[in-house]
């Protein structure tokens, strides 16, 4: 990943974000994910912990996001959102969650993604990765229209923030961050909100 800097009235910086923290929570780590997020984090004022070990990384990525275990955090907003009855206790986000997934909030959230031109590649339509490569898609449409269509693009954009990552993004964070190890993917998710109250 490149250095990135964070002039948040920029369009084609903040679709670079999304695209980076859609790779930061959908790919394998590699050395360079915490010195991204790091970098971001202090751009932001998000709390981050620097010189994270490859293998710490590794192992929160998997247990947070890819192998269900204790640790598990569905990353998927159907989970958070279309939800069957939850007996008393049961924690949000986790493995025992009992969300639906492929509900209601997928396939709006698919229909979103179709409409403006954009085809989920990995995963579910709703997993988070997925939503922040679509809020990439967004702001990138939005920095390359034309001066009489960039208030439709911005519009777009400003309509599945709302209806989808400011509905669920805080409950996810709120699970990584009570689930985490290292830190890095809570931060992620940290700057991803904070970029939202930016825009």
């Amino acid at each position: 990943m490149e250095t990135l800097v964070l002039p948040c009235a920029d369009a084609e910086a903040l679709a670079q974000v999304f695209a980076t923290l859609a790779r930061v929570l959908s790919d394998t780590p590699t050395a360079q994910t915490a010195g991204t997020v790091a970098q971001l984090a202090s751009a932001l004022g998000v709390a981050c912990p620097h010189d994270v070990p490859l293998a710490a990384l590794e192992r929160d990525h998997a247990d947070l996001f890819v192998v269900p275990n204790p640790r598990y955090v569905a990353p998927y907003e159907s989970v958070y959102r279309d939800l069957s009855a939850l007996p008393p206790g049961v924690e949000a986000g986790t493995s025992a969650r009992s969300g639906l997934l492929m509900g209601p909030s997928t396939l709006e959230v698919r229909r979103s993604q179709l409409e403006a031109g954009l085809e989920p590649q990995r995963d579910l339509p709703d997993h988070v990765a997925n939503e922040f490569w679509f809020m990439a898609h967004l702001w990138h449409k939005e920095a390359a229209a034309a001066d009489d269509e960039r208030a439709e693009w911005a519009s777009r954009r400003e309509r599945f923030a709302d209806a989808h990552l400011r509905e669920w993004l805080g409950e996810l964070t709120a699970c990584v961050e009570r689930n985490q190890q290292c830190g890095v993917y809570g931060a992620a998710l940290e700057i991803a909100l904070a970029v939202l109250e930016l825009e």
